[in-house]
């Protein structure tokens, strides 16, 4: 597939600009040119390269996460038992037991909100019991994630991606290719989990968590959905 891709592309190069007989020694201004464009298609070639490596690791790891991230997880896990067992022993100083949970939006500072969902979770319901999720943006995702595919897989999931951004540091050294390399991920994500957990859509999401997002209609319109299907990859 990768090298089909990167024979396409030399094919529409080649139409673009047909590559002579080239003299690394010729001075002429059509193999300069000839050679500045086959430097520009090596280099694209290397990128197609490394983001395909890229999205397979990632995709691998969805579906069977590394060790570090497992280890990472359990003992976060861990953590959260504990303190939840402490907050067992005391009288909480407000009143839990029907409550509906709103996280804004944050990019990976959901991270945060997962540790308290975390501790929420453990807590028995005569003393929290959370019986709706809200949020837009990552605030949106994650309570989502969580509902969908539980919080083993969803805290392995995430700890996973920094494994892979470890292993793959030359591809995030800038805030922009990071920026944009998490968003292409999160949509592979989003759409291996709707494929993977199809069934349960309807029964772990509808009217439990409701996502805010905007859609042009034309115009920007904020649109709260509590539905959910995978039919037309909606949920995706």
């Amino acid at each position: 597939y990768q090298e089909n891709r990167i024979l396409n592309y030399v094919k529409s190069f080649k139409t673009i600009l047909p590559i002579p007989s080239l003299d690394p020694s010729s001075n002429d201004p059509s193999t300069m040119k000839s050679f500045s464009a086959l430097a520009a298609l090596v280099a694209t070639a290397a990128q197609i390269s490394a983001a395909t490596d890229i999205d397979d690791a990632w995709r691998s790891m969805l579906v069977e996460p590394p060790s570090e991230a497992i280890d990472a997880a359990n003992e976060l896990q861990q953590r959260a038992d504990s303190i939840a067992d402490s907050l067992k022993k005391i009288e909480l100083a407000y009143d839990l037991t029907d409550i509906d949970v709103v996280c804004s939006g944050g990019g990976n500072y959901d991270a945060f909100y997962m540790g308290a969902s975390m501790v929420l979770s453990r807590l028995s319901k005569d003393q929290a019991n959370v019986a709706r999720w809200a949020g837009v943006s990552a605030g949106g995702m994650m309570p989502f994630e969580i509902a969908l595919k539980g919080e083993t897989t969803t805290l392995e999931s995430h700890l996973s991606y920094g494994v892979l951004s470890a292993q793959y540091a030359d591809s995030y050294k800038s805030a922009v290719e990071a920026m944009y390399l998490e968003d292409h991920h999160w949509r592979i994500m989003a759409a291996w989990q709707t494929e993977t957990y199809a069934d349960q859509l309807a029964d772990s999401l509808n009217n439990k968590v409701f996502v805010g997002t905007s859609c042009l209609t034309p115009l920007p319109k904020l649109i709260i959905i509590d539905e959910y299907t995978a039919e037309d990859d909606q949920a995706t």
